[in-house]
Order: C-alpha cells, then sequence, then structure tokens
C-alpha cells in the first residue's frame, strides 16, 4: 500500500495516481494535536480531518508493516533528508516511531525547493530516503561506515 497525501496549494498533486497505480492507496489523517495516522483510500467520501485537509474518515488506522512507500509533501529538503514542512510535526511524530522510520519515505517536491545546503534539524528529525521532482529522483548519500 502506497500512502500519498492530499496537496495543499503548490503542493504536488499525486491523487491521480490513485487510478493509474494497482497498489491500494492509503491517506494520512491527522487528529489537530499532533497525531498522524493513515487510513486506506478506496475512493470514498473524504472529510476534513484535525487540521482541515480531507482524510478517509472510516476504517481503521494503518500499521506501519501495511504500508511499503510513503510518499510526503514538503516545503525543501536537504541533501541528508531532512524535511522541512509546515511546521505541525505530524510526519516528524510518525516517522519518529521506529516501526515508521523503516518504511520508505520520499518527499514529493518541485526541484528549486532541494535545498544545496542543510537545512535546520531537530533531535527528532528522522531523515527520508530521497525526494521525487520533476526532473526525476535524488537519493539521500548517506555517511559509509568506517
Amino acid at each position: 500500500m502506497v500512502g500519498l497525501y492530499w496537496p495543499l496549494a503548490n503542493e504536488v498533486d499525486l491523487r491521480p495516481l490513485r487510478t493509474q497505480l494497482r497498489n491500494p492507496m492509503a491517506l494520512p489523517q491527522a487528529d489537530g494535536n499532533g497525531c498522524l495516522h493513515y487510513k486506506r483510500w478506496t475512493g470514498q467520501d473524504l472529510e476534513k480531518d484535525g487540521c482541515g485537509i480531507p482524510a478517509p474518515t472510516n476504517g481503521s488506522n494503518l500499521g506501519a508493516e501495511e504500508i511499503s512507500l510513503l510518499l510526503v509533501p514538503a516545503l525543501a529538503v536537504d541533501s541528508s533528508g531532512i524535511r522541512l514542512g509546515y511546521g505541525g510535526g505530524y510526519y516528524d511524530r510518525l516517522r519518529s516511531d521506529p516501526l515508521w522510520a523503516n518504511v520508505p519515505a520520499w518527499v514529493v517536491l518541485p526541484s528549486n525547493c532541494v535545498h544545496p545546503s542543510a537545512l535546520p534539524r531537530d533531535s527528532w528529525d528522522v531523515p527520508l530516503n530521497g525526494w521525487i521532482t520533476e526532473k526525476g529522483p535524488g537519493q539521500v548519500l548517506r555517511p559509509s561506515a568506517s
């Protein structure tokens, strides 16, 4: 199952993937108090979640083991995979759970938002695996162990 997002203004719109990919899709549902859960997206009616973003409301929350890939929005990402979002910390809190940190997660954003220098990083930030832009994918370069 692929975890997508409902696009806000100026975010890349991935909703057409629902009809193009064979994999089942999931959308996040935020509670407005810092928690983010994914629910299966089958085309059912959506309702605004705790942050006012359309989200599925029916069905149970999906576990990390049910998601094979997360595609997340961002304002910017740096070469180490640190993502700058809107400041709510929902994705960061989700990915601070070791089970969710193991789910491959890629940022989807315009190429001019890939930052050449390091972005501010907090202790709870979990680097993403890479980014996807209109120019193609970019993968985080991990330092090699010596």
